[in-house]
C-alpha cells in the first residue's frame, strides 16, 4: 500500500511562509496571524487566520473551511489531497518498514504509449461538450469579447482567437472559462467585487499544452492571464512559437519534462518570491531536456 508522509511535508512547508508566498500579507493577532483569504481572493476584511502552533489555517468568511498546508494547496490548485501533496514535492512510498528506510519510490511515468501527453485527467463526454459550448458561446458573444478586452487591455481578436482554439470561453452566467485538455477553470468577480477562481471540473495541467509538439520555442508563463498578455503582444506570430501557462506558481511540470526535448524554452514568471521559485524549479527540471533555457522578467500588466 502507498502513502504520503504528510507530517514531513508540513514540516518542510511552514504554513505562514507558504501563505506569504501567495502574496498574502499576514498581520500578527496574538497567538496567530490574520490576513485576506487567498482562496476566495478577499478584498475587504481579514477572514483568514493562520495558527503557527498547530500549522492550521481557517477561513471564517465565504469559504468556511480550514486545514493544513496540503489542504490549502488543494483548495488553490484543485485535484485530490494526494495530488496536492505531490505538487508540493511529496512522493509516494510503500507502506512497509523496510521500504520506508530505503529511498523514496518515484511516481510511475505519466507519459505512456496510450497517454502520450501524460494527461492527469480525461474529461467525460459531458465535460467536453461543456468546453465546446463555452468556447462557442464566447465566439458568438461580441459584447463579452469587447468587455473582456477592455477590462484587460487585450485586443478583441486575441480573445476571439483563443476561443476558436478552443482555450477560452464563458459559461451561461458569463464566467470566464479557461479551457484545459484536462478540465475547466472558472474565473469571475462576485457581487462584492471579489475575485473568485474555481475548477468547475477536471485537474490542473498546463494551459494550451496540447500544442507543445508543434512548437520549437515555448514560453512558460505563470498563469493564464500572463499567457494571454504575451499572445496579445504578438509573441506567437511565428507559427513555431507557443505560449503556455502554469495553473499556479506551485505547479510542477516534472512529469512532463520529456515533452520539452529539443525545444528552446523561455520562462516568464512574476518577479516575486513565488514566481522566482517557480522559475528556478522549472529551469532546473527542463535543462536536461531543452535545447536552451532563457528567462523573461515579465512585469505584471494586469491585476492577477
Amino acid at each position: 500500500m502507498e502513502m504520503i508522509d504528510f507530517a514531513a511535508l508540513r514540516e518542510r512547508f511552514p504554513l505562514a511562509d507558504y501563505v506569504r508566498r501567495l502574496r498574502v500579507r499576514l498581520r500578527n493577532s496574538g497567538s496567530h496571524f490574520i490576513g485576506k483569504c487567498p482562496i476566495h481572493h478577499e478584498q475587504r476584511g481579514n477572514a483568514f487566520s493562520v495558527h503557527p502552533e498547530t500549522q492550521k489555517w481557517r477561513c471564517w468568511g465565504k469559504c468556511n473551511r480550514g486545514g493544513d498546508v496540503v489542504d490549502l494547496e488543494q483548495a488553490l490548485g484543485g485535484g485530490t489531497l494526494t495530488e496536492a501533496a505531490e505538487r508540493l514535492g511529496a512522493q509516494r512510498v510503500q507502506r512497509t518498514q523496510q521500504l520506508l528506510k530505503g529511498p523514496k519510490q518515484e511516481p510511475a511515468p505519466a507519459i505512456t504509449e496510450k497517454n502520450p501527453f501524460g494527461l492527469p485527467n480525461r474529461m467525460t463526454g459531458a465535460e467536453i461538450r461543456f468546453c465546446v459550448e463555452a468556447a462557442t458561446r464566447l465566439v458568438k458573444d461580441e459584447s463579452s469579447i469587447q468587455r473582456i478586452a477592455r477590462r484587460r487591455n487585450w485586443k478583441p481578436e486575441t480573445i476571439r482567437g483563443l476561443a476558436l482554439e478552443p482555450s477560452l470561453g464563458i459559461d451561461t452566467e458569463g464566467k470566464l472559462c479557461f479551457l484545459y485538455e484536462t478540465g475547466c477553470k472558472l474565473r469571475w468577480c462576485d457581487e462584492e467585487g471579489e475575485r473568485q477562481i474555481r475548477w468547475a471540473f477536471g485537474k490542473p495541467w498546463v494551459w494550451r499544452f496540447g500544442y507543445i509538439k508543434l512548437a520549437e520555442t515555448v514560453f512558460v508563463c505563470e498563469g493564464e492571464t500572463d499567457t494571454i498578455t504575451l499572445v496579445d503582444a504578438g509573441v506567437e506570430q511565428d507559427t513555431k512559437t507557443l505560449i503556455v501557462g502554469l495553473p499556479s506558481a506551485s505547479f510542477h511540470i516534472d512529469r512532463w519534462a520529456p515533452l520539452f526535448v529539443g525545444k528552446r524554452i523561455i520562462i516568464a514568471t512574476d518577479s516575486d518570491e513565488a514566481g522566482i521559485r517557480a522559475a528556478r524549479h522549472t529551469a532546473a527540471v527542463l535543462e536536461k531536456h531543452a535545447k536552451s533555457i532563457g528567462l523573461l522578467e515579465l512585469e505584471r500588466i494586469v491585476d492577477e
